[in-house]
């Protein structure tokens, strides 16, 4: 959900909010009555995709983040120790190879860290690694290929999550679409046709009717956040 149609969502609450302390006024119009119940659940749905959309989004993030995490530390562990095996052999080359520090690391893209990560697995491979140093063995290799591989999947796994993020971001729009056309086009017109006989609860259906747009309202990593930072949309009041 953009920042603009969360913007819109958190006017379709307010409607709601506003029109469900009106009930009498409303049941002058039953055309209205009937398109703010459709409109109420067009809205029930959008806080429920919401919702899924948001949750699934931290989760594969969160998961990410820790392979990435582990990929850092043996990565780290296998350069530092190529180092130093170059440098008690006096292997210019392979020294050049393994430059990098631990926050480089950490600066680097998906992409580049697992290249990375390959290159070095084949430097390790084309030298004897019980012979690098005492702490780093076989068994550290074969951890390192077993993390590069654990990362590539949660990387390769992000195109089947992207694809589906994208579905569900596009039924999203469709949704604030549809209440949008319901409440122009139907219910702003049946509450005109009150507003003789109830001019100021007419002003304050306008007044929430305005769309505040609440611009960086959120947090940089986090997704879709609502205004207060945190991974809950606002809850809609109950249906009538």
């Amino acid at each position: 959900m953009s920042n603009y149609q969360f913007d819109v969502y958190t006017m379709f609450l307010a409607v709601i909010t506003y029109l469900s302390k009106i009930q009498h006024v409303m049941s002058k119009s039953p055309p209205l009555v009937e398109a703010y119940g459709r409109f109420q659940a067009v809205v029930a749905q959008i806080t429920i995709k919401y919702a899924d959309v948001s949750d699934s989004t931290a989760g594969d993030v969160e998961i990410k983040h820790t392979l990435r995490e582990k990929l850092e530390i043996l990565l780290d562990h296998a350069i530092v120790s190529l180092r130093s095996y170059a440098i008690a052999k006096q292997l210019t080359a392979l020294f050049d190879s393994v430059r990098l520090k631990d926050w480089q690391l950490s600066l680097m893209r998906d992409d580049e860290l697992l290249f990375e990560s390959n290159h070095v697995i084949k430097l390790c491979d084309a030298n004897t690694p019980d012979a690098f140093a005492s702490e780093f063995t076989a068994e550290d290799v074969e951890a390192l290929k077993t993390g590069t591989t654990d990362f590539s999947n949660a990387i390769g796994e992000k195109t089947t999550g992207q694809s589906e993020s994208t579905t569900a971001t596009e039924s999203l729009a469709s949704l604030v679409r549809t209440a949008s056309t319901i409440l122009k086009r139907e219910m702003d017109e049946h509450f005109a046709v009150l507003k003789k006989n109830y001019r100021a609860e007419f002003e304050l259906y306008k007044t929430n009717r305005k769309i505040v747009h609440t611009g960086g309202r959120r947090k940089k990593g986090n997704g879709d956040n609502p205004p207060d930072g945190g991974t809950t949309p606002p809850t809609p009041p109950p249906a009538q």
